[in-house]
């Protein structure tokens, strides 16, 4: 597999929720026109696992919202399911990595 270039593109909260609402259902959401401060500083950094393990992730982040998005959709639906709605994305997740 290639490895993927490092994904630039920063994701507000809600920019994430919006790509959910895309595979789930759509929640009543408000937003703040100002959000707090601190709101501006959120963010995952996962370059310690890129730097120290080598890792590089298989799925972009609007793939990983989702499926993680799928996920829920598939569990609320029928919670004894959520091991073969695990499989199964661990499969997909999997395949990524043939070719």
């Amino acid at each position: 597999m290639e490895p993927r270039p490092q994904e630039t593109k920063q994701y507000s909260v809600r920019d994430v929720l919006e790509l959910m609402a895309e595979s789930w259902q759509r929640p009543d959401l408000q937003y703040m026109d100002n959000p707090l401060p601190e709101a501006q500083a959120l963010a995952l950094d996962s370059s310690m696992a890129r730097n120290q393990l080598g890792w590089i992730p298989s799925w972009n982040t609007e793939r990983v919202v989702r499926e993680t998005a799928n996920w829920y959709r598939d569990y609320y639906k029928n919670p004894a399911e959520a091991r073969a709605i695990s499989l199964r994305q661990i499969q997909a997740w999997r395949e990524g990595f043939v070719g």
